[in-house]
């Protein structure tokens, strides 16, 4: 899908600025042809697994690569991130995901009237809104993991694990993202022949600051994680160990009156057997020894 979402003058002649969510191969030779850009860079924006990046493009214009978060309950695991597109020439400055991302229809139509003076300024101010992005999921993130923890501590299961396991999934995703685009910035940065005014200075600043930040938070939250899972896998182990020693004290509880059970019930002389009354007196013996093992037993808290 195309969107034309504004129009202005830019050095003298109109330059557009389109979003384009999930393109089609004709859109991207629409595009290729109306823009004079390369196909390749089209498709290269839209890839699933293409990483950060920044480059000057043929026609002298700029395009920037940046993973942005994305949810997707239909996904496993539901949060990952996707490759967003932001290229800049002289004829258009173009958007191009397979996601519609709210924050670009909210936030860049105001951002894009800077870019009459900077197309740097642009771009930065796209992945400003993106490290914003990175935090409001990381909360959600951290939201989901203490909801599964609550849950787990009410009735410890499998789906509780498996859901945090998939909670690590995405928090790996996210650190992987945010330090490619770490070094996206790095790049911008230290590019030849490439200066940036003070504003744009401040405001790569203030981006990297964000990024830097979003990858602490993920650092420490992958930390509880690991913390978290390592407990209620030992709480899970040794819930097993104290049933397997209650199975044990039980079974040798049971083991006395089978084994009285066994020698009597043989056809052979046995003593006792001309006595009056033995098999009260062999049942009460047995009871009672029965007793004696279940007290020890319960006083060394194995039953």
């Amino acid at each position: 899908m195309i969107e034309l979402k504004k129009s202005m003058i830019h050095n003298g002649q109109e330059r557009s600025w389109y979003q384009v969510v999930a393109p089609s191969h004709d859109e991207i030779q629409q595009l290729s042809l109306q823009l004079d850009i390369s196909r390749d860079d089209l498709n290269d924006a839209v890839d699933p697994d293409e990483l950060s990046r920044f480059e000057w493009l043929d026609n002298g214009g700029m395009m920037a690569i940046v993973r942005v978060p994305v949810y997707d309950p239909n996904q496993k695991p539901a949060y990952f991130t996707a490759p967003l597109g932001i290229i800049v020439t002289d004829k258009a400055m173009l958007t191009l995901s397979n996601y519609a991302f709210s924050f670009i229809d909210h936030d860049i139509p105001r951002k894009a009237i800077i870019s009459d003076r900077s197309n740097l300024l642009y771009i930065l101010s796209i992945i400003l809104r993106v490290s914003y992005e990175y935090s409001r999921t990381l909360q959600d993130l951290k939201r989901a993991m203490d909801d599964t923890v609550y849950e787990m501590r009410k009735n410890m299961g499998n789906d509780g694990l498996f859901s945090l396991l998939e909670i690590s999934k995405s928090f790996v995703f996210i650190m992987t993202s945010l330090r490619a685009n770490a070094a996206l910035l790095e790049k911008i940065q230290r590019m030849r022949g490439f200066s940036m005014d003070v504003e744009e200075t401040d405001l790569h600043n203030n981006v990297s600051i964000e990024m830097r930040e979003a990858e602490q938070a993920v650092h420490i939250h992958i930390a509880i994680l690991n913390s978290t899972m390592e407990t209620f896998v030992g709480v899970i182990n040794n819930n097993l160990n104290h049933v397997m020693r209650r199975l044990t004290s039980i079974s040798l509880l049971l083991m006395w009156p089978s084994l009285m059970a066994s020698i009597y019930g043989m056809n052979v002389p046995l003593p006792f057997e001309d006595v009056p009354h033995a098999f009260w007196w062999v049942a009460l013996f047995t009871v009672v020894v029965e007793v004696i093992i279940f007290r020890f037993f319960k006083k060394r808290d194995l039953l």
